[in-house]
């Protein structure tokens, strides 16, 4: 079996920021390995954000809130009601949001040692984290350094 590493560095967001490339695509739903912490809530929010700090511009989807995974090698799904269109040209940030608790609760996302997601139509740009339990526009999310989060991403092409 392999291991699976969770963050415990506060900031209740995680996440990772990727740039539209090639083709526009719609999401659909996130898989995340959580904690298993079964009184954690999780939700995931898709943000157009720019400049040096990924500002955020616009939220594009977030999905329902829901419980943490109870077992740690299960990928909890994260499903958009209405589904997200990306467009080419435009960085976005995907991230992993605690809402039970404070703006600085741990987000005890899984952790890779590799590169992440990836594919060609999102081109890997950073790792995201800040203390907010609830992300708005002009949030900053690129507030600390680390790892990248461990997801996979559920699209289809446009």
């Amino acid at each position: 079996t392999t291991s699976i590493t969770y963050s415990s560095s506060t900031g209740a967001t995680k996440g990772v920021t990727y740039n539209c490339v090639n083709r526009g695509i719609t999401v659909h739903a996130v898989q995340v390995p959580t904690d298993t912490d079964s009184s954690a809530t999780y939700k995931l929010v898709i943000a157009a954000v720019s400049g040096a700090s990924d500002t955020i511009g616009s939220i594009a989807g977030t999905s329902a809130v829901s419980v943490a995974s109870s077992a740690s090698t299960v990928r909890h799904a994260f499903v958009f009601p209405t589904p997200v269109a990306l467009t080419v040209g435009t960085r976005y940030a995907f991230l992993l949001v605690r809402t039970d608790g404070t703006a600085t609760a741990v987000c005890r996302a899984s952790l890779t040692n590799g590169s992440g997601f990836s594919s060609s139509n999102l081109e890997l740009v950073s790792y995201a984290l800040y203390s907010s339990n609830n992300p708005v526009v002009t949030d900053n999310t690129r507030g600390g350094t680390g790892s990248i989060m461990t997801m996979t991403i559920d699209y289809t092409i446009t």
